[in-house]
């Protein structure tokens, strides 16, 4: 298979997974702002940006995995899919907590959707990273690929603390997508 093809179908996959997001979101039932001011559709709200957010970092963090890439094996297609996924259930999971932002259960299940994705993100970038010929680009995908395992452990520990305060896994998505989306923009500036 080409790069071109695992780009594809994976950039595909994001943009149905944004577009599903969105359209679970409600038309506001009246006219009125207090249609839009009211908890249970701010929460729908949130829960769809964090999640926006924490996709577009996956789609970033994928692109840069993907971009140092000559060919693409077995292994490298099917952590690539086990990935996906994961991702793929996002949608799922941001619609149950943003309808039940006080649900252990809502709030466990959407931040251990999210560790999982990075874990499986990590396996990802662990598949490519042996088929990198420059060898600065592959210590660089070594050095980031530790920085995901610093994040599964924080997403682990804030997923079990959901069980205590359900909201601390929104905030904890939120807050380590944000990062990530940072640390990638200065590391991409550094570089220039």
């Amino acid at each position: 298979m080409s790069k071109s093809r695992l780009e594809s179908f994976s950039d595909d996959l994001f943009s149905i997974i944004i577009t599903i997001m969105v359209l679970q979101l409600t038309i506001p039932a009246t006219k009125d702002w207090s249609a839009i001011f009211n908890s249970q559709w701010l929460s729908a709200l949130f829960a769809y940006t964090v999640s926006f957010v924490l996709i577009t970092s996956f789609w970033v963090s994928h692109q840069n995995i993907v971009a140092n890439l000559d060919t693409i094996t077995p292994s490298i297609l099917w952590a690539n899919s086990v990935f996906l996924f994961l991702t793929s259930l996002v949608p799922i999971f941001t619609a149950w907590f943003g309808q039940f932002p006080d649900s252990s259960a809502a709030a466990i299940a959407y931040g251990t959707d999210y560790t999982l994705s990075i874990l499986a993100l990590y396996f990802v970038a662990g598949a490519t990273v042996n088929k990198i010929n420059d060898p600065k680009q592959r210590e660089r995908l070594h050095h980031v690929n530790r920085g995901r395992l610093t994040l599964v452990g924080f997403g682990a520990a804030t997923t079990a603390l959901g069980a205590i305060w359900p909201p601390i896994a929104g905030i904890a998505v939120f807050t380590i997508s944000s990062v990530w989306i940072a640390r990638t923009i200065v590391i991409s500036k550094r570089r220039r």
